[in-house]
């Protein structure tokens, strides 16, 4: 399983975000009322902070758009192949 996951992201190195299923900007209207909403309640209970994890993220972009939109404060994405890590730990 490991050698797939690797194949497949060494021929994708270098390219735009992959997103399997759909994108910020597809699933934006739908998400986005109802974090933004869960934000508003953690802040009345005085609350700090709301951090998105996104496990086993690849190079999907959903998460640090969601980060750019303000629907969180911070974003932890991680992916079991150590060069995602590596490319998404030089962005923080």
């Amino acid at each position: 399983m490991k050698r797939h996951w690797e194949g497949w992201y060494q021929q994708r190195h270098g390219q735009k975000p992959f997103e399997w299923h759909v994108s910020w900007a597809m699933c934006r209207h739908l998400m986005l009322p109802c974090v933004l909403q869960l934000k508003q309640q953690q802040q009345q209970l005085r609350l700090q902070g709301s951090l998105l994890l996104d496990v086993g993220c690849g190079t999907s972009s959903i998460g640090v758009e969601m980060m750019d939109e303000g629907a969180c404060e911070g974003v932890l994405l991680t992916d079991i192949w150590y060069v995602m890590r590596e490319t998404f730990a030089s962005c923080s």
